[in-house]
């Protein structure tokens, strides 16, 4: 199996799974295990989805990604463009750190602040992290923003304006939600396998004026 035959059965299998959470949503709930699904689709987007997004952005940049793009959270981080990046790193950085702190035990925060930070410490690391995660998520969501943006320019370079990519204003959205941005970013994926894996676009390069949908 090459490579074009691999990314194919890639896009197949995001297809099938994304039909499957569907029906089982018509189906009904009370059936449905949703840790299950949640795990799956995180690790459908860390460990599948980014880490192939990513070796293709790279690759249309005429650039490899390394090793990093295996790495979760990392693996967004590098596509991200430097302002996005350090932001979001910050995020992760800051959200990761008061998570530890809500962890402290209870007796060394009352020893070290007194009892009446004590008595409330739990309700305000709950509302810190609340808004940490709020901030991560306009930090990741802008970052792909972006980074639809360049795919897009990268669209209309290949067919000189001819074919026209656009993303609606829900799949927008998604990229600001943790879990169901994954939506968002598989298509992202599907679009540059066909402008790297199908056409062989390389940014800066001249390519065919007919964009080949399928091999």
């Amino acid at each position: 199996m090459n490579k074009r035959d691999k990314d194919k059965l890639l896009i197949l299998l995001v297809i099938v799974a994304y039909i499957a959470i569907t029906v089982g949503m018509i189906v009904g709930t009370s059936y449905l295990d949703w840790k299950a699904i949640i795990a799956i689709t995180v690790a459908l987007e860390y460990f599948i989805i980014q880490p192939r997004l990513c070796r293709l952005y790279y690759e249309a940049s005429n650039s490899k990604a390394g090793i990093g793009r295996f790495i979760p959270f990392w693996n967004e981080i590098m596509m991200f463009k430097s302002s996005n990046a350090i932001a979001t790193l910050v995020s992760y950085a800051t959200l990761a750190l008061s998570i530890v702190v809500f962890f402290i035990p209870i007796e060394f925060i009352g020893n070290l602040f007194g009892d009446k930070i004590m008595l409330n410490f739990g309700v305000l690391m709950i509302r810190v992290i609340a808004v940490l995660i709020v901030v991560n998520c306009i930090c990741v969501g802008i970052g792909f923003m972006n980074v639809g943006t360049k795919i897009r320019r990268m669209h209309a370079e290949f067919t000189d304006g001819g074919h026209q990519f656009a993303t609606g204003s829900l799949a927008t959205i998604l990229l600001f939600i943790p879990i169901v941005r994954v939506v968002t970013l598989a298509g992202y994926m599907n679009l540059l396998i066909k402008l790297v894996v199908l056409n062989n676009y390389a940014q800066g390069v001249k390519n065919a004026e007919q964009l080949v949908e399928e091999n």
